[in-house]
């Protein structure tokens, strides 16, 4: 499957009514605008009061860029929101000044793990990250977990990703991609 991605049209891959709160977009179903304050989480009551426009514009789904300080225990800014999808693409050095170690920023980051519906809970996480044992010791009991990676095309025939993504072209717009399904045979 071939696919644009880009933080503006994330919202739009589900083909059904969606919200999208992110630190450069927001729309809660009356049209997109920019995010004036730039802030990836705003506070939890925010975020509420987000999510309820978004449900009376008719919206079934949101699309939240969750940051680490939004998903801190500290902040709470998305406490007692559940997750029915979470996909974390990556956990950096970013932000240490306020989690003060790396233990307590991959700690913040996998409340997105933890607060996934136990039910229908999907997670989807880099099959090569260093926190990815964390990340399946979460899940393992309540959500599906599906990994990826991106490889050049010639490396797709070997693969224990569930999915392989590969880069067709960058670009101001988007990334252009593949989406391979893992354990490629040709």
């Amino acid at each position: 499957h071939r696919c644009r991605c880009s933080p503006s049209g994330l919202h739009t891959l589900t083909k059904r009514s969606s919200s999208l709160l992110s630190s450069v977009w927001q729309d809660n179903g009356t049209g997109k605008v920019r995010n004036k304050k730039h802030l990836t989480t705003p506070d939890a009551i925010e975020v509420h009061k987000f999510l309820h426009e978004s449900v009376n514009n008719g919206c079934e789904f949101a699309v939240i860029e969750a940051s680490s300080h939004g998903l801190s225990n500290d902040l709470q800014r998305l406490s007692e929101v559940s997750f029915t999808l979470s996909i974390c693409t990556n956990i950096t050095s970013d932000h240490l000044d306020f989690h003060k170690n790396r233990a307590s920023y991959i700690d913040a980051k996998m409340n997105i793990f933890r607060q996934l519906n136990k039910l229908s809970g999907i997670a989807v996480i880099p099959h090569e990250a260093d926190w990815v044992h964390t990340a399946r010791s979460i899940v393992k009991d309540h959500s599906r977990i599906y990994t990826w990676r991106v490889v050049k095309e010639e490396a797709l025939k070997q693969n224990e990703a569930s999915y392989v993504l590969s880069i067709l072209d960058i670009t101001i717009a988007g990334i252009s991609i593949v989406v391979h399904s893992g354990n490629i045979q040709n």
